[in-house]
């Protein structure tokens, strides 16, 4: 840009231009997990207004590649849970064969 860091940090003030905020991959996963599993069908610019609801203004990049890795956890979960239930019910059905 051309520009030294101090002109960018003075036009930001002059113009309230907001920071990104320091928060780690771990925690802005935990925060749309949390976001995700109560709403699950909502999209990048949804989230976006969550997180800047709660204070929290990051860079697109790293929103995606979070909304990315907690899509792909709450996925395993409810794999693993459909998976429990039909070991449930497979276990069920041989005892009830075994039974007759």
């Amino acid at each position: 840009m051309g520009e030294s860091v101090q002109t960018l940090q003075r036009r930001a003030k002059k113009w309230n231009i907001s920071s990104f905020s320091v928060i780690t991959d771990n925690e802005l996963d935990a925060v749309l997990h949390n976001h995700l599993a109560d709403f699950p069908l909502v999209g990048e610019a949804m989230i976006t207004g969550h997180l800047h609801s709660v204070k929290i203004c990051v860079q697109r990049k790293r929103l995606r590649l979070s909304i990315q890795r907690v899509h792909e956890m709450l996925y395993l979960l409810q794999f693993n849970d459909a998976r429990i239930l039909c070991l449930g019910q497979t276990h069920f059905g041989m005892w009830m064969q075994t039974t007759n």
